[in-house]
């Protein structure tokens, strides 16, 4: 059988540095905010009909706009579309306090979304235009980045002429004992209710992670289904669980409310002599974000190990 690691979406990983016509305050987490100006500027950068919304366009299966922000994919048990998982993640550092004029937004596509980062660069230079935070500022973009191999942590302007690495690195070894940072909030379901900090083990985040690997690489896209380790995920240890339910709201333009985002965010530590069953998807997983609202940022998290 091919190692896992071989079997986890592939990705790509860009920086876009941006400079605003004015010091301008942000809101403390603007992952939607970024999420919503980079799908009206994909959208005016893109679409062909100039309709007002998707349903009834006939040109959806070879717009870019639809595949990456009204992901969907023929259901062939059924003759009809269903939704699919965006092909892109945002990493979106936390906003300082007070006004700000340099902002840093990062973009991971997964493989199916690689050829739309012309559209995504374009689509952002025109969003500039639309301005950022309450007050509206326009913004323009002064640098691109990639990173030449997904988790190296070695980036390049966009126009080096240095090839880019699209392969999955190897993880490094695996350990029996690791600890997992919840960087941004993490919204997870069971059974039909958010899932949180009191009620919280680990294979809850476990079988999110496979799932999650699975929508983004699984048989739908093409053949490739990715196994789940035989060690189960509820025999792995949970400890020094330090979790707290952290809440935000974002506004929604679609719907015009104000919609509650909350999600967990801390730390806790896994444990079990056969972790390195589930070591190459935990260890990739901190670039794919798991649980709800991923498009805008959420359920990032890194690994620490010794």
């Amino acid at each position: 059988m091919a190692h896992t690691s071989t079997m986890l979406p592939r990705l790509h990983r860009y920086r876009f540095h941006f400079i605003t016509e004015r010091p301008t305050p942000l809101p403390r987490y603007p992952g939607s905010a970024w999420r919503g100006l980079l799908g009206h500027g994909l959208r005016r950068a893109t679409c062909v009909t100039r309709q007002t919304d998707c349903d009834g366009c006939p040109v959806t299966t070879s717009c870019v706009y639809h595949r990456v922000f009204e992901t969907r994919e023929p259901d062939g048990a059924h003759g009809a579309s269903v939704a699919r998982p965006h092909p892109f993640v945002l990493d979106i550092p936390p906003s300082p306090r007070g006004p700000v004029q340099m902002l840093e937004l990062g973009i991971t596509l997964f493989e199916p979304a690689r050829d739309a980062f012309p559209f995504i660069l374009h689509g952002l230079t025109r969003a500039g235009r639309l301005g950022i935070g309450r007050d509206r500022t326009p913004f323009t973009l002064e640098r691109v980045l990639r990173e030449t191999t997904p988790g190296s942590g070695q980036w390049r302007d966009i126009d080096d002429s240095g090839g880019e690495d699209t392969s999955i690195p190897m993880p490094p070894p695996a350990p029996r004992e690791l600890t997992i940072v919840l960087e941004t909030p993490l919204r997870m379901k069971q059974r039909g209710r958010l899932v949180g900090a009191s009620e919280f083990e680990s294979a809850h985040f476990l079988r999110q992670l496979w799932r999650r690997a699975n929508e983004l690489h699984g048989p739908y896209r093409n053949g490739i289904d990715v196994p789940l380790p035989e060690l189960k995920a509820n025999q792995i240890e949970t400890l020094d669980r330090q979790l707290r339910w952290h809440d935000w709201k974002r506004y929604s333009s679609r719907q015009r409310t104000a919609m509650n985002m909350g999600g967990l965010v801390g730390r806790w530590t896994l444990r079990h002599e056969r972790l390195a069953e589930w070591w190459p998807m935990i260890w990739h997983g901190q670039w794919l974000h798991l649980g709800k609202a991923t498009s805008m940022g959420l359920g990032r998290y890194r690994v620490e190990s010794a």
